[in-house]
């Protein structure tokens, strides 16, 4: 086996990577199965990450590495709030949906 074959072995794919936030495609479908309430939970998910970026700033290195350990408790319970806020007030667009007869042709001209 090459160097180059155990390279691409040992590089785990993400399907979200961000600064600190970092999910496979397994834990990222659970994420989304979980708290299907959240419409974009990418959004959501960089929000996060920026904020917890913003947060390692202040931090020594030492507190860097204590704060990623536990990291991923602190998304279940920040995704948990998201979803909880949007089982109540759920988005406009998710709220109402319209009927075939609602929209005209002439709706879609910009199509």
């Amino acid at each position: 086996m090459s160097n180059k074959d155990e390279n691409n072995k040992t590089e785990k794919k993400y399907a979200f990577e961000g600064s600190v936030i970092r999910l496979t495609e397994q834990h990222f479908q659970a994420y989304k199965k979980t708290y299907h309430a959240i419409p974009d939970l990418n959004s959501v998910l960089f929000t996060l990450d920026a904020y917890y970026e913003g947060l390692c700033e202040e931090m020594t290195e030492d507190e860097i590495k204590k704060f990623k350990k536990g990291i991923y408790f602190r998304i279940p319970a920040a995704l948990n709030k998201k979803h909880e806020y949007y089982l109540v007030n759920p988005p406009a667009y998710k709220q109402v949906e319209p009927q075939d007869n609602q929209r005209e042709e002439k709706d879609w001209d910009f199509v």
